[in-house]
């Protein structure tokens, strides 16, 4: 749940892969408006915050992949609940992309439920890095990604037909996005 932060409304945003360039983007955004807090789950330190953005993150270090360990590691911080997950943590394994796939979807599951067990009812938006999806029943509302280029299959073995139209056919394979 929000909490109230001097007389505003604390928003918390949980930002996975924070380390890497879409993450440590999305909390530097995040940390310039008022009323966020930021936890970032990740396996290394996020480094180069000042001493008052420092203030404003909660770092945990666990494997995503792992769900009870990202629900413990919130816990033991203190993290009472997320309103909002930003997901830019992504495992690449061009030599299977169905292993890639099904790695990735373990991990997006793997933080969604870690942060819905918190207290049932605070989160409210999944961001992830790429495709999106509308949920109607719990608390998760809606997932909405940020697109890259591997939504057109370019980590596929296949030539990519350019320029590409929205009207193109879906690209086959194992793609993370239409799961």
């Amino acid at each position: 749940m929000a909490s109230k932060a001097g007389g505003s409304e604390q928003r918390v945003a949980l930002v996975t892969g924070a380390t890497g360039i879409t993450g440590r983007h999305c909390v530097d955004a995040l940390l310039r408006h008022e009323g966020w807090q930021v936890v970032t789950v990740t396996l290394r330190d996020l480094q180069g915050l000042s001493k008052e953005e420092a203030g404003r993150v909660t770092q945990i270090k666990a494997d995503l992949s792992d769900r009870s360990a990202v629900e413990k590691a919130l816990k033991e911080a203190g993290v009472a609940s997320v309103g909002y997950i930003f997901h830019c943590a992504f495992l690449m394994r061009q030599e299977e992309p169905a292993e890639e796939c099904k790695i990735n979807l373990g991990m997006l599951r793997s933080v969604v439920e870690a942060a819905e067990a918190l207290d049932g009812g605070s989160l409210r938006h999944v961001f992830t890095m790429e495709g999106g999806k509308w949920y109607g029943q719990g608390s998760l509302r809606h997932v909405f990604t940020m697109e890259g280029g591997k939504c057109y299959g370019q980590h596929l073995s296949t030539p990519l037909k350019t320029p590409h139209r929205e009207d193109d056919p879906p690209i086959m394979g194992p793609m993370f996005y239409y799961e």
